[in-house]
C-alpha cells in the first residue's frame, strides 16, 4: 500500500460515515412523518410545546439562581 493510499483511508471512512448518517436520519424523518399522518400533530403543534418546554426551562434556571423571571 502507498502512502497516498493510506492518506486517502481516513477521506473514503469518512465519505462512508457520513453516507451511513444521512440515510439513518432520512429513516428517521421517514418515521416522523408516517407518525404525524397517522395521529395527525403538526409542526405547528410540535413548535408550540417546544416553545414551552423551553420557556418552562429558562423559567427554572432563572429561578434557581434567584432571578425568577415571568414568562
Amino acid at each position: 500500500m502507498t502512502l497516498e493510499q493510506i492518506q486517502a483511508k481516513p477521506k473514503q471512512i469518512q465519505g462512508q460515515a457520513e453516507v451511513t448518517l444521512a440515510k439513518k436520519a432520512q429513516v428517521a424523518v421517514d418515521q416522523i412523518r408516517a407518525l404525524m399522518l397517522e395521529h395527525g400533530p403538526t409542526t405547528a403543534d410540535i413548535e408550540v410545546k417546544a416553545k414551552a418546554a423551553r420557556v418552562g426551562k429558562t423559567s427554572k434556571v432563572h429561578a434557581s439562581s434567584g432571578n425568577v423571571k415571568a414568562a
